[in-house]
């Protein structure tokens, strides 16, 4: 029988759209300033894809092939955005980049020698601009991909548009879209996305858009889902998630412990995509993403897991037997 991870292995290449972005973790010392108060000497600095590049990340640790397509800024090439191409190679993902007039993305964080964060995230943040280029590359690389499935991951940096939406729709891709509501992008059109994923704070504000005092998360769900998305599915932290399909259920999260939850998102996003594309229920996704995202949290900074850590997390028994999955 072949195993799962080699089943993962051997599907189409996910697409993943969105912002790309460098996180970097400054390890070292509180000290004593001469000119008066402290500064930080660094003396490790760590670089982790961000953004839409730690969804790649987790689709690959998970061992899925994966095509990238977003944007770093032209300046940066010989800086912070080889390095970020420099990542997504190490990892196997192949990609399309525009380059852009603006700087490419940067958040920087500070710990301690004991990994204790120390004074507040420092960013640089991208404004995209080429939105046509973009739009050009999107439909040259999706032209003989018409079966991927493509995630959309917006984190407000200009690269996810209306445009985009309207053509990733117009072209009946299945589609996955991690949003961000200070976008202002439509992203509900008829059974369109596949999936809308946003986290608890991300479906209010989406739902408002269209309706007034929603008072329960089940409500804010079906709003979301009245205007286009097939399926909802709300991650809720420490409450787990409501999936809303067919039918709306909860889901209690798995996590035994709770270190750090950058990019759990991510972890939930690509897990979900990753098992959905082998053909498993959808329930049975989210409960396999909900045993990654347990994983992931229970790391520090910015995390992934793995095919092994998912199925020992996940509860049983998984339909892996089932003629659709083998």
């Amino acid at each position: 029988m072949v195993s799962v991870k080699e089943k993962l292995s051997k599907l189409e290449p996910v697409i993943v759209i969105g912002d790309l972005m460098l996180d970097q973790y400054h390890g070292g010392t509180m000290q004593p300033c001469p000119e008066g108060g402290e500064k930080f000497m660094v003396e490790k600095t760590h670089n982790v894809l961000g953004g839409a590049g730690n969804v790649a990340r987790n689709l690959r640790s998970l061992g899925v092939p994966v095509h990238v397509i977003g944007a770093l800024g032209k300046e940066d090439l010989d800086d912070t955005g080889i390095t970020l191409l420099r990542l997504l190679d190490e990892i196997g993902c192949t990609h399309t980049i525009i380059k852009s007039a603006h700087p490419t993305t940067v958040k920087s964080r500070l710990y301690d020698h004991a990994g204790d964060r120390s004074g507040p995230r420092v960013d640089k943040d991208m404004m995209f601009e080429k939105k046509q280029a973009l739009l050009h590359q999107v439909k040259h690389d999706l032209a003989n991909r018409r079966n991927a499935s493509v995630i959309v991951s917006d984190y407000g940096k200009g690269v996810v548009s209306n445009e985009l939406m309207e053509l990733l729709f117009t072209m009946q891709i299945k589609t996955f879209v991690d949003p961000k509501p200070a976008s202002n992008v439509n992203y509900t059109f008829k059974d369109f996305p596949y999936i809308l994923r946003p986290n608890k704070q991300e479906a209010k504000e989406l739902a408002a858009r269209h309706k007034k005092d929603l008072g329960t998360i089940p409500e804010v769900a079906q709003t979301l889902q009245e205007k286009g998305a097939k399926n909802v599915i709300i991650t809720l932290s420490e409450q787990g998630m409501y999936i809303l399909d067919k039918q709306g259920y909860s889901m209690p999260t798995l996590a035994k412990e709770c270190v750090d939850v950058t990019g759990a998102g991510d972890t939930v996003m690509a897990t979900l995509v990753a098992f959905e594309a082998l053909g498993l229920p959808l329930r049975q996704c989210c409960e396999l993403a909900s045993a990654a995202a347990a994983v992931v949290v229970g790391k520090k900074g910015t995390a992934t897991t793995t095919v092994d850590e998912v199925l020992k997390r996940a509860p049983k028994p998984l339909d892996f037997q089932s003629e659709k999955f083998i």
